[in-house]
């Protein structure tokens, strides 16, 4: 199990925020649809 050495505080809780994107896909995954599948390459 991996265990980071973490120094001060905690960064505070957001949801992250989209820039910008780039395609490179021509068959994306759907978030909704293939969740359990882009769990498991997590």
């Amino acid at each position: 199990m991996l265990r980071p050495d973490w120094c001060g505080p905690l960064p505070p809780q957001a949801a992250p925020v989209i820039q910008s994107r780039a395609d490179v896909d021509l068959n994306p995954l759907d978030p909704v649809g293939d969740r359990l599948g882009m769990l498991a390459y997590i």
